[in-house]
C-alpha cells in the first residue's frame, strides 16, 4: 500500500489537496484509434496528450521502419493492434530498470486471479470489471484506485502477449492512466525521484492537469529528468541533468523559440525522423518517413484534439518541406507557431502545407 501512496503524491501531488473529478476525468480515456485516420489516437480532452503523443510518435516509428508491409494509412484493426502493442511495450521496457527482468502491469481488479486460476492465455477480461464499457462519468478518482491491481509480467514476447491478451483493457476507458500507472511502477518510484528535479513537483500539474517535463521525458527517453539539453550542467553547485543519450523519436519545443529553454542535440537529432512538438499547452507529432532527410521531403503533423485539426477530423496534415537554398523572402510561407518550433531544428525551414492553415500545435 505504501508504493501505491507514494505513486498517487508523486503523480497527483499531496493528499491534502484532493483531486478534483473534472480535471481526474480528463485523463479517464483509452487508446482510441481516429475514425478519419486508421493510425491517429484522439485525445478527447486536455492533459493526457503528455502520454498519448509519445505513444503516438512510437507508434509511426513501428509504423515506417518495422517489419508493417502495406498502407500505413490504410490497415486493419489487428495490425492497429500490433502497432500499439509494440509501441507499449517499447516505452516500457526502456523505462524498466537496466537488468531487470520484470515489468508490472495495471489493470482492473480480477483480472491478475482469473489468469492464475484458469491457466489461460487467451481468455479476455470480464467485462464488468475491464473497464471497456464503464461509462467515464462515473470513475471518479476513488473509485478508480479502489478497482485497480497490478501484476508482474517478464519482459519481451512475455509482455507483448500479456498486452496483447489484455489489449482491450488499454483501449477501454481509463487505458491511458492504466498504461501510465504501469509504466511509473515499471521504473520503479524512487528512480523516478532521483532522476526529476523536484520530487515534491507532481508529474501532473494539480490545476491544469498538463504532464510535466519529467513526465514526457520520461515517456520519450525513459528517464524522468526534468531538463531537455545534453547531458549535465551544474548552476551554483548542483548538479542538473538531462538526456543521457540519443533518442529514439525526438522533441522540439515553442519553449525553446521563446528562449526558455535549449533541446540539446540527443532529442533534436533522434534515431528516427518523427519529433513530438510542445506548445504552452499541448503536444503533437511531427513525423517524415525520409531517415536521411534531403534538401525536400514529404512531412506530416498530428495533433490528437479533434477541436484543433481541420474540419474537426483527427488527421495528419501533410506538407512538404524545404530546409535549404529557400532564401527568397517573397516565397515564405507563414509566421505560424508549428513554423518558428520547426525552426529551432532547420532555422530556415519553410513547409508548403496541403491544407489553407498551417497546422495547430493547440
Amino acid at each position: 500500500m505504501a508504493e501505491w501512496r507514494d505513486l498517487l503524491e508523486m503523480l497527483w501531488g499531496s493528499s491534502r489537496n484532493r483531486v478534483t473529478d473534472s480535471l481526474f476525468r480528463r485523463w479517464t480515456q483509452g487508446f482510441v484509434f481516429s475514425r478519419d485516420e486508421p493510425t491517429a489516437l484522439e485525445q478527447f480532452e486536455g492533459g493526457p496528450c503528455a502520454v498519448i503523443a509519445p505513444v503516438q510518435a512510437f507508434l509511426l516509428k513501428w509504423a515506417f521502419f518495422g517489419d508493417h508491409q502495406g498502407n500505413w494509412q490504410q490497415c486493419s484493426d489487428e495490425t492497429r493492434r500490433e502497432l500499439l502493442s509494440q509501441a507499449l511495450c517499447e516505452i516500457l521496457e526502456q523505462a524498466a530498470p537496466q537488468h531487470s527482468g520484470a515489468l508490472t502491469l495495471v489493470g482492473w481488479r480480477g483480472w491478475k486471479e482469473q489468469n492464475e486460476q484458469d491457466g489461460s492465455t487467451t481468455s479476455q477480461p470480464d467485462s464488468s470489471q475491464s473497464g471497456v464499457i464503464l461509462p467515464r462519468d462515473v470513475v471518479t478518482f476513488e473509485r478508480f484506485h479502489n478497482l485497480i491491481q497490478s501484476k508482474t509480467v517478464g519482459n519481451g514476447s512475455d509482455l507483448r502477449a500479456t498486452l496483447l491478451e489484455h489489449f482491450p483493457i488499454f483501449t477501454g476507458s481509463c487505458g491511458v492512466l492504466l498504461f501510465l500507472y504501469s509504466l511509473l511502477l515499471t521504473k520503479g518510484i524512487e528512480n523516478i525521484k532521483n532522476e526529476t528535479e523536484d520530487p515534491n513537483v507532481p508529474l501532473i500539474d494539480p490545476e491544469y492537469g498538463h504532464g510535466s517535463q519529467s513526465l514526457i521525458n520520461l515517456l520519450l527517453t525513459g528517464l524522468a529528468v526534468s531538463n531537455v539539453w545534453d547531458g549535465e550542467k551544474e548552476c551554483s553547485g548542483i548538479k542538473l541533468y538531462g538526456i543521457r543519450q540519443q533518442a529514439t523519436v525526438g522533441f522540439l519545443t515553442l519553449m525553446e523559440a521563446f528562449r526558455y529553454c535549449q533541446v540539446g542535440s540527443f532529442l533534436k537529432s533522434p534515431k528516427y525522423p518523427i519529433w513530438v512538438l510542445g506548445s504552452e499547452t499541448h503536444l503533437t507529432v511531427f513525423f517524415t518517413k525520409e531517415n536521411n532527410i534531403p534538401e525536400s521531403f514529404s512531412v506530416f503533423h498530428y495533433n490528437g484534439l479533434r477541436y484543433s485539426c481541420p474540419h474537426e477530423k483527427v488527421r495528419y496534415t501533410e506538407g512538404t518541406a524545404i530546409v535549404k537554398g529557400f532564401q527568397e523572402p517573397s516565397l515564405a510561407t507563414d509566421d505560424a507557431p508549428c513554423k518558428s518550433c520547426l525552426q529551432t531544428k532547420w532555422p530556415a525551414i519553410e513547409v508548403l502545407w496541403t491544407t489553407e492553415h498551417p497546422p495547430s500545435l493547440n
